[in-house]
């Protein structure tokens, strides 16, 4: 009962560093749409959060995710949020973090499926040629 009292007090403080309404950490479901909100992903991943072996693929990204928004590094996001989250957010909420917003691709091994982001690979198809028709059919 008290962990579960201290993370919900360090979320809290996180949503509202984040600019998100605070009373979200106390909602089951709507937190973890905060939380994918906060690391700049798509609500949408809330379904991939349902799905055995596939949801620590994707908790793990966010968890880097929401780290790297807050300026710190993939070790904090695996370490601090992704296994020890409560001690992790109780750092962001309370600590000298500042929300930065979420995290831009630093090359273009970050732009791929993943991401979702203005100049991924979807902005870079070419265009498709349009048909010409043959003469006489």
């Amino acid at each position: 009962m008290i962990f579960l009292i201290i993370f919900i007090l360090g979320l809290w403080r996180t949503f509202v560093k984040a600019g998100q309404p605070g009373w979200g950490a106390i909602i089951p479901i709507y937190n973890i749409y905060l939380m994918l909100k906060t690391a700049g992903r798509p609500g949408w991943w809330l379904i991939l959060l349902l799905i055995p072996v596939v949801n620590f693929i994707v908790w793990a990204i966010v968890c880097i995710d929401i780290a790297a928004s807050f300026g710190k590094g993939v070790a904090f996001g695996l370490i601090l949020l992704f296994l020890l989250n409560g001690l992790g957010f109780l750092i962001l909420g309370f600590g000298d973090a500042q929300y930065k917003g979420r995290r831009q691709p630093n090359n273009s091994r970050e732009t791929g499926f993943l991401s979702h982001r203005p100049g991924s690979w979807r902005d870079k198809r070419p265009l498709r040629r349009q048909r010409r028709e043959k003469p006489g059919f």
